[in-house]
C-alpha cells in the first residue's frame, strides 16, 4: 500500500496552493484561479525557453562545466556574445513577461 503513504504529502501541497489562493477548491474538484493560471503559464513559457536552450547548455551532457568550458574558449578566441547571446536573449524574454521586467533591460 506504498500510494497510500503520499496522501499526507499530496495534502501539504494541496493546502498550500489553497492558503496561497493559487487554486479554489469546489467540492471534491480543485481549480485554477487566475494566478495560478499565471503561474502555469510561466512555467510553461520557462520549459519552452530551456528546451531552446538545453542543447546549447548542456552539450550531450548535462554538466556546468562543459557550458564553463565552452564559454572559456568564447572568451579566448573573442566569441562571448556567442556564448552567452542564446542565455541572455531567452532570459531577456523571459523578464519581459514579468510585471516589472522590461525594466530591467
Amino acid at each position: 500500500m506504498r500510494h497510500l503513504t503520499s496522501t499526507g504529502t499530496f495534502n501539504y501541497h494541496l493546502d498550500f496552493l489553497l492558503q496561497n489562493s493559487v487554486i479554489v477548491k469546489d467540492g471534491i474538484i480543485c481549480k485554477l484561479v487566475e494566478k495560478g493560471l499565471e503561474i502555469a503559464r510561466f512555467v510553461k513559457d520557462v520549459d519552452q525557453i530551456w528546451n531552446k536552450l538545453e542543447s546549447t547548455l548542456r552539450g550531450e551532457c548535462m554538466s556546468i562545466f562543459s557550458f564553463a568550458e565552452q564559454f572559456e574558449r568564447a572568451l579566448e578566441s573573442g566569441q562571448t556574445y556567442q556564448a552567452v547571446g542564446p542565455v541572455l536573449e531567452a532570459e531577456k524574454d523571459l523578464f519581459s513577461k514579468v510585471e516589472g521586467g522590461d525594466k530591467l533591460y
